[in-house]
């Protein structure tokens, strides 16, 4: 949420219908945000009219809790490359207080008169406290409002994870022409990072049925802590935010550091290069500071005997462990003169942004550090969720969606007040196994569609591109949340398709490599991508 700007709001004034769409290729618990004008709000399945559990929660703008809008946040279950359908409306019924805003330090415009429906007001002066569900717990301090401990509930497993911003300077240590500093293409730092300090505006908590959020506010950052109460695989970690805005910080690199105790002899982590495959890289003093940072576009791990840490996230950016269980990300820079690369310029063109992380920590079934990287399959979950989040968009008008064998019924009575609308829309009929994670799915014609048309009325060719993945096996069981075929059937995986023939092909479908047999399962090697045809009836 920006100091300045407002989001998009729904209006109630009359009933909304609400689309969401999972681009994933496994079904999904999800947990959507929308903000709207009012805190008295119904949200129900749309075709069968059932509630759906919600949450209402406070915006802070410009100082103080908007009392024109809020945020509504309620769960949805959305099966495989799936549409469902949701309605939102205002109740009329005045609802209990579900949501409590703790205020450990009020904002700047905050005041005590201020009315908000839905939520009960607390002042908080305790030097610590913590939010949980039934899996975790996470410890904060007061005095800073940052993330120190987390807790695994049923194990009792306690593990140190304080997040806090650092930043890097570059140019300001010396002052001749011809010394290199950063610019827009290199990293020069002057030394080691120093503690980013700014005082502390505001600090409040957000505790209703469906998560807990602490909220940090500071002139620069503004962070946000989440622990999901849900039933869906995002209440194994720590969800982060950070709003960035360093236009008062010149020359410098803000970074966001975790320092755990999840660390060996030597500081190493492990980065993906390009979201798949990972790899072990280690820190050495000889390469300086800048030489230890590595591309991570997915997700970052430390490890020890026992334990594991991972950070994963929805953008690309630099990261390093230059101690042991330390794990440190870029978030933002900003740098006034040119590094001599081409630009001539510095880069100042900043402007707020958005960056979003998961912390999570793991036990180990064994006392044992592979040489090679591979994340869980709970891990492995979680960020297919990060980074493709589910689609939302509000309707201007009301459709409907109708099953397939109903049509000719509805075309014959020319009424549809007999037939049920579908609650969802999927694009297969079963997820895939979660091992598979689906690239691409693809209508397609071709030379082969064309002879196949000739012979039949009606033919619909698709690609189907998907990558077998591997799992770190060595993670305590409450981590392995899928089992792992070793194949899995083409036959039974196409909503209106009877299947006439499936090839496998080039990667860009292009060239037929061998026809599958009828009904037989298809497999392949872990960490192989391959690319399946299929014509359909």
């Amino acid at each position: 949420m920006t100091r300045k700007s407002k989001p998009k709001i729904i209006w109630l004034s009359e009933k909304r219908d609400i689309v969401i769409y999972n681009p994933l290729g496994h079904s999904r618990r999800d947990l959507i945000t929308l903000t709207v004008d009012r805190a008295q709000v119904k949200v129900t399945n749309r075709s069968t009219t059932l509630g759906i559990p919600h949450q209402i929660s406070p915006v802070l703008v410009n100082g103080s809790f908007s009392t024109d809008f809020y945020e509504l946040s309620f769960e949805v279950i959305l099966p495989a490359l799936s549409i469902s359908f949701i309605t939102i409306q205002q109740e009329e019924e005045n609802q209990n207080d579900q949501t409590r805003l703790v205020l450990f330090k009020e904002p700047i415009k905050f005041s005590s008169s201020t009315r908000l429906p839905g939520i009960t007001v607390e002042i908080d002066k305790s030097p610590y406290f913590i939010i949980s569900n039934t899996y975790l717990t996470a410890y904060f301090y007061t005095c800073n409002g940052r993330l120190q401990y987390i807790k695994q509930n049923s194990a009792g497993f306690i593990w140190r994870s304080e997040v806090k911003f650092v930043t890097y300077t570059s140019g300001k240590a010396w002052s001749t022409l011809f010394k290199d500093k950063g610019g827009a293409y290199t990293f020069v730092p002057d030394g080691p990072a120093e503690t980013f300090s700014e005082p502390l505006e505001a600090l409040f908590l957000i505790d209703g049925p469906l998560f807990s959020r602490v909220v940090t506010v500071q002139l620069s950052v503004i962070q946000s802590f989440t622990v999901h109460k849900t039933s869906g695989l995002m209440n194994r970690g720590v969800y982060i935010e950070n709003n960035i805005n360093i236009q008062s910080l010149d020359n410098t690199e803000l970074m966001m550091r975790i320092e755990s105790d999840v660390g060996g002899s030597k500081s190493e982590l492990c980065v993906d290069l390009n979201g798949f495959q990972m790899h072990r890289k280690g820190t050495f003093t000889k390469r300086g500071i800048q030489g230890n940072f590595f591309p991570m576009t997915t997700m970052a791990s430390v490890e020890n005997e026992s334990s594991k840490l991972t950070l994963l996230t929805t953008s690309s950016r630099g990261a390093a462990s230059l101690s042991p269980g330390w794990l440190e990300v870029g978030l933002d820079r900003r740098m006034l003169q040119d590094d001599w690369r081409g630009l001539g310029e510095g880069v100042t063109d900043n402007v707020q942004t958005r960056s979003s992380f998961m912390l999570i920590f793991e036990r180990k079934s064994s006392n044992k550090i592979s040489n090679v990287c591979f994340p869980s399959s709970l891990v492995s979950q979680l960020s297919d969720e990060l980074e493709n989040p589910s689609v939302v968009a509000q309707t201007n008008s009301v459709f409907h969606v109708y099953p397939r064998q109903q049509a000719s019924l509805i075309k014959q009575t020319n009424s549809v007040s007999h037939v049920y609308p579908r609650q969802h829309v999927s694009l297969i009929k079963q997820s895939l196994p979660c091992n598979i994670h689906l690239i691409n799915y693809r209508y397609t014609t071709s030379h082969i569609d064309k002879v196949e048309e000739m012979n039949h009325s009606t033919i619909a060719s698709y690609l189907l591109v998907v990558h077998k993945r591997k799992f770190d096996c060595n993670t305590a069981s409450e981590n392995n949340v899928c089992s792992n075929p070793e194949a899995f059937s083409l036959w039974d995986l196409f909503m209106d398709c009877s299947i006439k023939k499936a090839w496998e092909t080039s990667l860009t479908g292009t060239v037929i490599l061998q026809e599958i047999p009828k009904y037989k399962e298809v497999s392949f090697n872990a960490m192989e991508i391959k690319t399946f045809k299929v014509l359909c009836h």
